[in-house]
């Protein structure tokens, strides 16, 4: 997968200036003063410069999955800057968490509740939260009036970390997630679905999924498992064999990703 964020600062801080802001229109995104029964307790961390909402989004979900405070976003940014490493990029970005084994696959996702790419089912049914990059401002808006030249539509992208899913009370259907916005003063929101699918149609529907293999034991793992809440008793799999029963998986396409090479 093409890495979706880039460096050009001037953009990142239109963007930034805009993420602060409610989405007016049809689109809905509301504060939540405290997590909702139905959200996953990561903790939030504060994109702190208009470049390292990706960077602050991987450490709330690594910091989740591999212990609350194991990364601390002050050091991981002297530790890449030391490194080499690009915060802007998502092939930099996992290529430093790898280093410290976890593991950051960039999938396309859907918004369905099957495995291994529906977002519902990782966040829903797994209990993991999962970083979705969003684009939330078209630059042929008439509301824009940021940098000129113009950038690219890609430059707007964002990274924000989905921790819940919203159901209608009536119908069961889902009507919105709950998410953690790095770039946000209001922290925790709520997104109507349509907002939430619109954005993140933007981007061809990239998301992020970051897997501690010293906790789950192996990719294949985690898709066998039971909800991620349940630490002790996590079942972990040759991920060689058994998943397409299991889950009707397309074996050579999850050997890809458990390797890296899914892009």
């Amino acid at each position: 997968m093409k890495s979706t964020f880039t460096n050009r600062q001037r953009a990142w801080c239109y963007a930034l200036g805009m993420s602060l802001l409610l989405a007016t229109g049809c689109h809905r995104r509301i504060a939540v003063e405290e997590y909702p029964p139905n959200a996953l307790k990561v903790r939030y961390v504060a994109a702190t410069t208009y470049t390292d909402c990706l960077l602050a989004s991987t450490v709330m979900c690594a910091n989740y999955i591999a212990g609350q405070d194991r990364f601390a976003a002050p050091r991981v940014t002297r530790q890449m800057a030391d490194e080499g490493y690009d915060m802007t990029r998502v092939g930099d970005v996992r290529s430093f968490f790898a280093k410290r084994q976890v593991k950051l696959i960039p999938l396309k996702g859907n918004l369905s509740d099957k495995p291994p790419l529906g977002l519902l089912w990782w966040v829903a049914s797994r209990g993991y939260p999962v970083i979705c990059v969003v684009n939330q401002q078209e630059a042929d808006s008439p509301a824009y009036d940021g940098p000129d030249p113009v950038p690219e539509p890609e430059e707007f992208n964002h990274a924000v970390v989905v921790i819940g899913v919203d159901r209608d009370d009536n119908t069961d259907e889902v009507s919105g997630v709950v998410v953690l916005d790095p770039a946000s003063e209001k922290r925790l929101e709520r997104w109507d679905l349509e907002s939430f699918s619109t954005f993140w149609d933007a981007t061809d529907r990239v998301m992020l999924l970051m897997i501690d293999p010293t906790v789950a034991g192996s990719v294949a793992g985690v898709l066998q498992r039971p909800m991620y809440p349940q630490r002790k008793s996590l079942e972990t799999t040759d991920p060689t064999g058994g998943l397409d029963r299991t889950i009707g998986l397309d074996q050579a396409m999850l050997m890809a990703v458990a390797r890296g090479d899914g892009r």
